[in-house]
């Protein structure tokens, strides 16, 4: 099952890179709204999205805010509940050939 999270994640990730208009990349993470990213996973249907987001947050995949799948972060100068990707897992992905 984490190969299936792993290769989900990279092909989101990398879409969302491949389309700068989706999120906000702000140092080594990319930020996205929770309801665009769950879109995204409810398209492959072998799990609901928010057990592919605990298992990511599990995974230190995401940064979030404690007992939250989310994390406040600001953009555009207000404060906004976002998904926090971090974009070393998917680099690391990347070169280990998962991508």
């Amino acid at each position: 099952m984490l190969k299936i999270y792993a290769k989900e994640f990279a092909a989101i990730v990398k879409y969302l890179l491949e389309n700068p208009e989706k999120a906000i990349r702000k140092n080594k993470f990319l930020v996205v709204d929770k309801s665009l990213l769950t879109d995204l996973l409810e398209k492959n249907n072998y799990e609901v999205s928010s057990k592919k987001l605990k298992a990511w947050k599990g995974l230190k995949w995401l940064d979030t805010d404690e007992n939250r799948i989310t994390k406040r972060v600001t953009v555009n100068g207000t404060v906004k509940a976002m998904i926090k990707i971090n974009l070393s897992v998917y680099e690391t992905l990347r070169e280990i050939g998962n991508e």
